[in-house]
């Protein structure tokens, strides 16, 4: 049976004129950035041309996905962090919560209400990354588990916005602290990176030098593991810590593991955290 939060949840956002303006918008988007990729990379010609080098095709494909996933992080939250607050400001919330609904089957019913949304908007975007697919370099599969990654990485994203919209009353007010919460994940491991690089430089110790060159991955990876970017690099065709999974000779539990791996560890931890706050919050009304 579906859950009557889904359903609701569905009919009420499919019935709206946003739902297919803010596709259009999306679309729109990733079609300008694919068309202004091409023609910078050079990849059409005039008449005269010659031809193109197929090689740019893998940074083109790089390119578009790191977009992609940018304009996910920035555009998910906003999907779960009314969906309580909004509840309780339109007054609907004590009368959801005097049903036989329980609290887990209202948080997840306004979870996969916005990841419906999201994944309609992947798919609807598939067919950008799928043009590039003529020139060659980029299969299937490829596509396939990025979609997978950004599924993970948006139900990631949504816990956190319904974490906040349980915690906070007002719409605007869960839609800043769900941006502040991702914000510390984006830019704090930034920040200890920043502050690790000085100390060993000031420090000038031989052995701290060491230890921190012998173990950057491992410390990258703890530091940058939550953050969905990270992860998605080792999906891409010019994967940076490609080169670090060769020179890597120890081993070590983090450096046999690809950075899509460790983000969904992050992923998986986050993600509990936040549903179990979220449901404990819920259930004190």
């Amino acid at each position: 049976m579906l859950n009557p939060i889904l359903e609701r949840e569905l009919k009420t956002r499919m019935r709206t004129w946003k739902t297919p303006i803010l596709l259009t918008v999306y679309l729109l988007l990733i079609g300008m950035i694919l068309t202004l990729i091409l023609l910078s990379s050079n990849v059409t010609y005039g008449y005269r041309s010659q031809g193109f080098d197929p090689s740019i095709i893998s940074t083109v494909y790089d390119v578009l996905v790191i977009f992609q996933m940018i304009l996910l992080m920035l555009i998910i939250p906003v999907f779960t962090a009314t969906a309580i607050s909004g509840e309780r400001e339109r007054q609907t919330l004590d009368l959801m919560l005097c049903t036989d609904i329980s609290p887990w089957k209202i948080l997840f019913g306004k979870i996969s209400a916005a990841l419906t949304f999201i994944l309609l908007i992947i798919f609807a975007s598939i067919p950008f990354i799928s043009i590039i697919m003529l020139f060659g370099g980029v299969s299937i599969f490829d596509i396939l588990k990025v979609v997978l990654y950004y599924m993970a990485a948006a139900f990631m994203l949504s816990t956190v916005g319904i974490f906040a919209t349980t915690h906070f009353k007002r719409n605007i007010t869960a839609i800043m602290m769900s941006y502040v919460i991702l914000g510390f994940i984006y830019f704090i491991p930034v920040v200890l990176m920043i502050i690790i690089s000085i100390v060993t430089q000031v420090a000038n110790m031989q052995g701290l030098n060491d230890f921190f060159e012998k173990y950057v991955y491992e410390i990258v990876a703890i530091l940058f593991g939550a953050n969905p970017g990270f992860g998605l690099l080792s999906l891409l065709n010019n994967d940076p810590f490609e080169i670090a999974y060769l020179m890597i000779s120890r081993q070590t539990f983090l450096s046999q593991l690809p950075t899509w791996v460790i983000s969904l560890v992050y992923f998986a931890i986050i993600s509990s955290i936040a549903l179990l706050l979220s449901k404990r919050k819920l259930s004190k009304r």
